[in-house]
């Protein structure tokens, strides 16, 4: 079976679109359980002050601390797995543009812009105030990675200090 160029490009392009739908999928799935952990993690802290306002449960105050501890631990590594994903991802995307614009190029006479860019950026200026800003350097996968640290020092620091204070 021969392909034709315009077959070929086809095929090209299809592996382009099932790239995009790849990162999209990962991208949900990022935020689904980060949904998951958040809610838990809420629950556990909840749990904590409950459980450490109870004289009957104060031995359990410390089990539910170290819950919340392992939890946030493995809802890092969870994160940090995601966004080393979505980096390569984005890659594979970034590649099959290159690859597709090239053959269009070359087979299509056409001319597409290869400097493929999946930045935020926006041909006219946004302006940033309190209710809508960004940070350039810091994406939102990068927030999904910092709030379990900031989870395992909050759980780490509490722990240390009940135990300080005991």
């Amino acid at each position: 079976m021969n392909l034709t160029n315009k077959d070929f490009i086809e095929l090209i392009e299809r592996d382009y679109v099932r790239k995009v739908e790849q990162l999209h999928r990962h991208l949900l799935s990022i935020w689904t359980r980060f949904n998951f952990f958040i809610t838990f993690e809420g629950l556990i802290i909840s749990a904590n002050f409950i459980s450490d306002n109870k004289t009957f449960t104060k031995d359990l105050s410390i089990w539910v601390r170290i819950l919340g501890l392992l939890t946030a631990v493995i809802w890092y590594c969870f994160s940090a797995n995601d966004r080393y994903l979505v980096k390569i991802y984005r890659n594979h995307v970034d590649e099959a543009h290159k690859i597709l614009c090239n053959l269009i190029e070359k087979y299509a006479n056409m001319h597409l812009s290869i400097d493929f860019d999946m930045s935020v950026e926006s041909a006219t200026p946004v302006k940033s105030n309190f209710l809508g800003w960004r940070y350039k350097k810091i994406g939102l996968t990068d927030y999904a990675t910092m709030v379990p640290l900031l989870m395992i020092l909050f759980w780490g620091t509490y722990i240390i200090s009940k135990i300080i204070t005991c």
